[in-house]
């Protein structure tokens, strides 16, 4: 009886262990983190998932050969980003601005800027009647209220990398 027990207990414990070992090794690894030459650490990781939202749509973005630049800085005004064309491309980004937005409002104004820079986009204002832009390309002048959130974000992107 006693021999029986602890091979119960035995048993038990590899088990465990296994389990423990297979959920580990299951688990995605997370994505390394490309770094792109002049482009702010905080950046890098919107322009990779600009070229990865890119790819999933059958376009192939390659910002690393672009050249395109991409730093934090204050911007005057009421702009929050700007696509610096002239010489080098660069995307320029309101350090106050970043400071305070969301992962998805800084995804919004990264993905914008490169919308400009790389895919050479102007700016779409148009609108739902209800006011709603239908484009991540909107001026900001143009009225039109954002909706860039979770459930609308694939169809904008399908909508910018079309």
């Amino acid at each position: 009886m006693f021999f029986q027990i602890n091979l119960t207990k035995h048993f038990l414990f590899l088990f465990t262990i296994l389990l423990i070992s297979v959920s580990i090794s299951c688990k995605e690894k997370p994505e390394e983190l490309i770094i792109y030459p002049d482009v702010t650490i905080e950046l890098c990781s919107y322009f990779q998932s600009f070229e990865k939202e890119a790819a999933k749509r059958g376009l192939i973005v390659d910002l690393r050969n672009a050249g395109i630049k991409g730093r934090l800085t204050k911007i005057h005004g009421n702009a929050v980003g700007i696509c610096k064309q002239r010489g080098m491309k660069e995307v320029l980004i309101d350090r106050k601005f970043w400071e305070r937005s969301s992962q998805l409002k800084k995804e919004l104004i990264v993905f914008h800027e490169l919308g400009h820079c790389y895919l050479n986009k102007m700016h779409d204002n148009e609108a739902t009647p209800d006011g709603i832009c239908q484009s991540i390309m909107r001026s900001g002048q143009g009225g039109c209220i954002d909706f860039y959130t979770q459930k609308t974000r694939a169809e904008l992107l399908d909508k910018l990398f079309e």
